[in-house]
């Protein structure tokens, strides 16, 4: 993957051991000076060393050895790099390079930057530095393989707390600075440069010490202490199991969160100091919302899942960052689910990672899991669904295949052999391999080193209690088209009606077509080839199998279920069966009582709304969904029935009213709008569970008053969570000048920058309004600019957002027109992902909206 632009990596001539790091704040004018001693090993005798460094101004630089000599600095502001020329050579060996230098606390997400909440007197001012942004904070060798060691020392002011990654060792008063104290920390252990970090603010603090007695905090705003209560209790819970799960202790003293308002990203896992946007780790006990419960839960099980996968051994350069996030996705579901086990994550795993990972892998324009990486400007583009969920998925399907205990044992071998070190995605596979005695590295690199998955065609010969099998794959693409040259190692489990859940045959499919043949399976029985969905691949099955499992799959396990929907749902959309059939097989579900069978039945209704749109029946097909899901919600009613509901219950309750109140529900607008005015009024405080689908009910039946109420709300209000659901539901709004006004208000102060995209996403979901983001964007793409500054994460998300809902060949051309007037860094991709998409969701209208109206009609 490469941008196309010319990039040199670092020289290894003069590489860091240890950077001693003094940093002076001034909280008034936000800059800050710094004083940094980098202690190196000169490999040649060299006389300019290249190191990074972007957004600093350094007053003096020298190199000491023998003696101490003045360098001069060269800024190399396109690439980001410092380059200090030295009026001699200087001697292999060990040598130390010294500057004073300054710089801004800025306000844009990354490096040294300030942040400030709703209800917060002042600023925290924190680091970013994941993944080339500590150059903008201090001079440094800003590659993931050039780890050092890390001595911080802070000079605040008295009253401020002072945070790093390592323990405070000492705390005195400032004989230099009146006023201020010199807070220094522990040295760290080897580390990457994107791991170090700092915060200076207004806490206040849980803390606890885990069964291995290490120190476990929780810093938040000034008086919502409690609100990081659930966060600890999880800290408490995950640090002894990923200890005992890896075979090795948590490496750190101490193990700190910190919330803080303004965020790109959800949260990062810095060594002993990790930091969170504020909704992703604090909940308020009196209001504590399902939802979010299991979201914070997962959020900080991921983070903690890199203290070891990430930190303690680090990817060698970004091709590999799917090392670091794909695992600690997997994980963390594992963690959540032995934590938490009545939030059943597994099954949301499903939903939530495995099928949109799917749904992107099936394009072209995807990418494989390892995938190189040229420029820093394109790494902001990786943190993907593939390098994420795609890499979970492949996490999750070898360790049921190699089974618990030879994953463990092979992982906790790698972990060992690399601490404080770097790996490659090779050095895991061959560890595991050496654990197994399979060729793991060989299966694997079908995975990892190609882009997109299979989709298996079953064909079957019945004699009696046999049955012979040929099973044959081919690459699935969303056009419909084959690529003959790709082939998958696919270990794939058989469940039949008197085995749904133990299966009766395992292979390995290794080729493009192969035949196996499985005795005492009864003549009658269906067989199901992607049973608890640990496969990535869709499966076409023989007409009488396929109706067998039609005909029974109420009686099917619900990972089942989900997996026949999924395949039905991308295979209409590659044209490979009509979503006729899609809605027949959503129709005979309509009883079903499993949320995660709910919310993929939801989504692939969700797909289907342009070309109900397109074809002129978009109130017809909203009538369907409320036929749908009206007895079920009447069933599960407004209010919870008994203490004994489940977590899904919880799920499914809000996911249904939602989804009858956007329509257009009557019963249930009504009902809405009588709880809405009631919480408005102060009279009754709606219950948290709720909140979401009232907002979103009133705001999609709405008027400008109710945007107004809307808004007075998100202004009263200092929880993130709650501020957050209401910017999505304000862009539910189902007027265009009313949402043009709501975006209005997201591109205003009183929106964080990181939560416009809050109004963004929901807006995308109506077919009538799709492209009203985008001309939006289009109008105010300065302003988009200068508050996201690309290439960032935060750009890339929201133009990915803004344009992946688009249907019509017109609405694409038009984006292409303007990002070729305006081109942007770090949305290469992103764009030409959009495009495909596009395409592919304009010939699915066109090829099934007249059977569809005519469906639709009868």
């Amino acid at each position: 993957m490469t941008s196309g632009l010319e990039y040199e990596r670092l020289p290894l001539t003069v590489t860091p051991k240890l950077y001693d790091l003094t940093i002076v704040p001034d909280l008034s004018a936000f800059t800050f000076r710094g004083d940094l001693t980098v202690s190196c090993e000169a490999k040649e005798a060299v006389s300019e060393i290249v190191l990074n460094g972007i957004d600093l101004q350094i007053q003096k630089v020298s190199w000491k050895q023998a003696d101490e000599i003045e360098g001069v600095v060269t800024l190399d502001p396109k690439d980001e790099k410092i380059r200090v020329s030295l009026p001699k050579p200087v001697s292999v060996g060990a040598g130390e390079l010294i500057f004073r230098y300054s710089g801004v606390i800025n306000d844009q997400m990354k490096g040294f930057y300030r942040s400030m909440g709703p209800g917060e007197a002042s600023h925290t001012c924190m680091t970013q530095f994941e993944p080339v942004d500590a150059r903008r904070a201090l001079p440094c060798w800003d590659e993931p393989d050039l780890k050092a060691e890390f001595d911080v020392t802070i000079i605040v002011d008295q009253e401020k707390v002072a945070l790093s990654n390592m323990d405070e060792v000492s705390n005195v008063s400032s004989t230099e600075y009146p006023g201020k104290k010199v807070v220094k920390f522990g040295r760290s252990p080897m580390m990457s440069t994107y791991l170090l970090a700092w915060a200076i603010g207004d806490f206040d603090c849980l803390e606890a010490k885990d069964a291995n007695g290490v120190k476990c905090r929780v810093f938040t705003p000034k008086g919502k202490a409690e609100h990081g209560r659930f966060a600890l209790d999880l800290t408490l819970k995950a640090l002894p199991y990923y200890a005992e799960f890896f075979g090795i202790k948590y490496p750190l003293t101490k193990c700190d969160h910190l919330a803080v308002a303004d965020f790109a990203a959800g949260a990062m896992e810095n060594w002993g100091l990790i930091t969170y946007r504020a909704s992703e780790v604090m909940l308020d006990p009196e209001r504590a919302v399902a939802r979010l419960k299991q979201r914070v839960a997962c959020v900080v099980g991921h983070e903690i899942a890199h203290q070891w996968f990430g930190n303690l051994v680090t990817m060698k350069w970004w091709t590999d960052l799917w090392l670091n996030e794909g695992f600690a996705t997997w994980i963390e579901y594992l963690l959540v689910d032995h934590a938490h086990p009545e939030m059943e994550v597994w099954q949301q795993y499903i939903t939530m990672e495995l099928m949109p990972a799917m749904r992107l892998d099936c394009l072209k324009t995807s990418h494989p899991i390892e995938v190189a990486v040229e420029h820093p400007n394109d790494i902001d583009e990786i943190f993907d669904l593939i390098s994420y969920a795609k890499g979970a998925a492949v996490v999750r399907m070898l360790f049921e295949y190699l089974g618990s205990d030879n994953f463990r044992k092979g992982l906790s071998a790698y972990l060992h052999r690399y601490k404080y070190d770097n790996a490659v995605t090779l050095d895991l596979w061959t560890h595991l391999g050496e654990a197994s005695g399979l060729d793991v590295a060989a299966m694997m690199g079908t995975w990892t080193k190609q882009m997109g998955y299979p989709v298996l065609t079953v064909e079957q010969e019945i004699k009696g209690s046999e049955r012979t099998f040929t099973v044959s794959q081919k690459r699935f693409l969303l056009d419909g088209s084959s690529d003959s040259d790709n082939i998958w190692c696919v270990p794939v489990s058989i469940t039949t009606a008197s085995s749904p859940e133990k299966p009766v045959h395992q292979f390995v499919l290794g080729k493009i077509s192969e035949t196996v043949t499985v005795s005492g399976i009864a003549e009658s029985d269906w067989v199901n080839f992607n049973p608890g969905f640990n496969g990535i691949f869709h499966v076409v099955y023989p007409k009488d199998n396929l109706t067998a499992l039609l005909s029974n799959i109420s009686s099917m396990t619900v990972e089942s279920k989900m997996s026949l929907l999924f395949d039905f749902q991308q295979l209409a959309k590659s044209g490979g069966q009509s979503t006729v059939e899609l809605l027949n097989l959503i129709s005979s579900l309509k009883d079903e009582s499993s949320y995660t069978v709910w919310s993929t039945m939801l989504v692939a209704l969700s797909e289907i709304s342009p070309i109900a749109y397109s074809a002129g029946v978009l109130p017809q097909f909203n009538k369907y969904k409320i036929n749908l899901c009206e007895a079920k919600a009447a069933e599960i009613g407004w209010e919870k029935s008994s203490e004994k509901e489940s977590h899904l219950d919880v799920l499914l309750r809000e996911t249904l009213l939602s989804t009858l109140g956007v329509n257009g529900h009557e019963a249930t607008v009504e009902e809405a709008r009588k709880r809405f005015a009631d919480h408005v009024s102060g009279t009754k405080e709606l219950s948290s569970d709720l909140k979401r689908c009232v907002f979103n009910t009133v705001a999609a039946n709405g008027d400008a008053s109710t945007i107004e109420d809307l808004k007075n709300l998100y202004r009263k209000n200092t929880d993130m969570n709650e501020r957050s659901m209401l910017l999505s539901a304000m862009g539910r709004v189902q007027d265009a000048q009313l949402l043009r006004e709501v975006f209005a208000f997201s591109l205003g102060s009183e929106v964080p920058t990181n939560e416009m995209r809050s109004v963004v996403a929901p807006s995308t979901l109506n077919p009538e309004l799709a492209d009203e983001a985008w001309k939006f964007f289009k109008a105010n793409v300065d302003t988009f600019v200068k508050a996201m500054l690309p290439p960032s994460s935060l750009f890339q998300r929201a133009v990915e957002e803004i344009t992946s809902s688009l249907f019509t060949a017109e609405q694409m051309a038009d984006v292409d027109e303007f990002f070729s007037q305006k081109p942007q860094d770090g949305v290469s991709r992103t764009l030409s992902q959009a495009r495909e998409k596009c395409e592919h969701r304009a010939n699915w209208i066109n090829r099934d909206k007249m059977i569809l109206a005519i469906t639709l009609k009868i």
